[in-house]
C-alpha cells in the first residue's frame, strides 16, 4: 500500500500527454468537476473554445493522467489581439480551463503543465501570455502579473433619460451577419471567418441587435453562464443605439450589469467608478511590445541592460529604470510613471479583451 510519500514521489514522474479528441468526455468531466458546475452546466457549453475538436487556430491542450484517469489539464490557444487608438496588433497566447482533481493537488502537475504550454507559446511566437483567474498568487509564482483595469456597474446607473428610435426594432439570436459586425470592432481578439465556428457555439449566451437599413448599427451579448452571469460582455456599434439595446435589456433584467474597459466606461458612468483588474500577464519580448505601443512616437527607446530595462527619452538622453515585474503594470496600467512619459500619454495602453475572448 503506497503511503503518502510514495503518492507524491509517483505523480511527480507523471508525464504530459496532448490531449486530442478521444478525451473530449474525460476533458469535458475533469472540468465540470473542477469549476464545481451544476448538473445542469457544463464547462464546454460556456468555453467551447476548448473543445478538443480539430480547431483552424493554433493551440495546445495537455493533460495529465493517473491510474488510467484524466487528473490535470492546462490549454493554451495563439490569437492576434487589437490595441485600441494605436492601430496595431500584439501576437499573444491565451491559457484556460486550468485545473486539476483535488485529490491531486498541491503536486506541482499545473506547474509542470503551463511550463510546457509557455514553452510551446514562446515557440509560436507569443509576445505575451494572458489568463484570468481566480487566485493570482499561483501565477504570480510563474511571474504573471495583474494589469489594465476594467469596471463594472449596474446598468440601472447608466441607462437614465435615453431616448428610443422608434424606427428599428430588436433582433436577437447569433448569425453570420452579426458576427460580421463583431469582426469589425477595433479592439479585443482579431476574429476570422472561420472563428464563427467555436464563436456561435456558446450555448448559454444571448444576443440582441438594432438593424438599420439593411444593416446592423449595435449589439450586445449577455450571460456566459459560469463566470459572466447576468453581465453584458459582448457590445459594440453606434453609441446611441448601443445604449438603446442596453435600455431594452435592463427592463428584461434588472439587476443586469455592463463590462467595460476603464477609458470607455467614463463615456457611460460620469462619477467615479470602482475599478478592477482586467488580467494577469507576462511577456516574452517587452521590446517588440513597446515598439508597437510607440510606433508613431519615435521620441523614446527601449532596451535592456542586464536585468533591467530603460525608457530614453531620445531628445535629451534621460532614462527611465524598469524592473520586468513593472512592465505589465506601466504599459497596460494601472500604475503610472512619475516621469515625462506619462505626459505624452504613451502609457498606460488599453488593453481589452470581451467576454467571449477572454478564455
Amino acid at each position: 500500500m503506497l503511503n503518502n510519500i510514495d503518492i507524491t514521489k509517483e505523480l511527480s514522474t507523471l508525464e504530459i500527454t496532448l490531449l486530442e479528441s478521444s478525451h473530449q468526455e474525460e476533458l469535458s468531466a475533469l472540468l465540470n468537476e473542477v469549476f464545481e458546475c451544476l448538473p445542469h452546466q457544463n464547462y464546454l457549453d460556456d468555453f467551447p473554445v476548448w473543445n478538443l475538436t480539430p480547431k483552424k487556430f493554433e493551440s495546445i491542450r495537455t493533460g495529465i493522467f493517473h491510474n488510467g484517469k484524466l487528473v490535470s489539464t492546462v490549454g493554451a490557444r495563439m490569437a492576434e489581439i487589437k490595441i485600441r487608438n494605436v492601430d496595431q496588433t500584439l501576437k499573444v497566447a491565451l491559457l484556460g480551463g486550468v485545473g486539476t482533481k483535488r485529490t491531486h493537488g498541491g503536486q506541482g502537475l499545473v506547474k509542470k503543465q503551463i511550463d510546457c504550454c509557455m514553452e510551446w507559446a514562446k515557440n509560436q511566437g507569443a509576445e505575451m501570455v494572458l489568463l484570468w483567474a481566480s487566485n493570482p498568487t499561483l501565477y504570480e509564482k510563474f511571474g504573471f502579473q495583474l494589469c489594465g483595469m476594467q469596471s463594472r456597474v449596474l446598468l440601472k446607473e447608466i441607462i437614465k433619460d435615453i431616448t428610443t428610435d422608434e424606427t428599428v426594432t430588436i433582433k436577437t439570436g447569433m448569425n453570420l451577419k452579426l458576427f460580421e459586425k463583431i469582426r469589425q470592432r477595433q479592439d479585443g481578439i482579431c476574429l476570422e471567418v472561420q472563428d464563427y465556428e467555436w464563436y456561435s457555439l456558446h450555448k448559454n449566451v444571448s444576443w440582441f441587435y438594432i438593424e438599420k437599413n439593411e444593416k446592423i448599427s449595435a449589439y450586445i451579448g449577455v450571460n456566459r453562464g459560469l463566470d459572466l452571469k447576468n453581465i453584458v460582455h459582448e457590445w459594440g456599434g453606434s453609441e446611441k443605439h448601443l445604449k438603446q439595446l442596453l435600455k431594452y435589456y435592463l427592463e428584461i433584467n434588472p439587476d443586469a450589469e455592463f463590462l467595460a474597459p476603464k477609458a470607455r466606461m467614463q463615456n457611460f458612468v460620469k462619477s467615479d467608478l470602482l475599478l478592477e483588474y482586467f488580467c494577469m500577464s507576462k511577456m516574452f519580448n517587452p521590446k517588440s511590445i513597446f515598439e508597437k505601443i510607440n510606433f508613431k512616437n519615435k521620441t523614446y527607446g527601449f532596451g535592456k541592460f542586464g536585468a533591467k530595462y530603460f525608457l530614453t527619452n531620445l531628445s535629451n538622453e534621460e532614462s527611465f529604470v524598469l524592473e520586468s515585474h513593472q512592465l505589465e503594470r506601466i504599459f497596460f496600467g494601472p500604475d503610472r510613471l512619475e516621469y515625462e512619459l506619462s505626459k505624452d500619454k504613451l502609457f498606460p495602453v488599453e488593453m481589452w479583451l470581451y467576454g467571449l475572448d477572454a478564455v
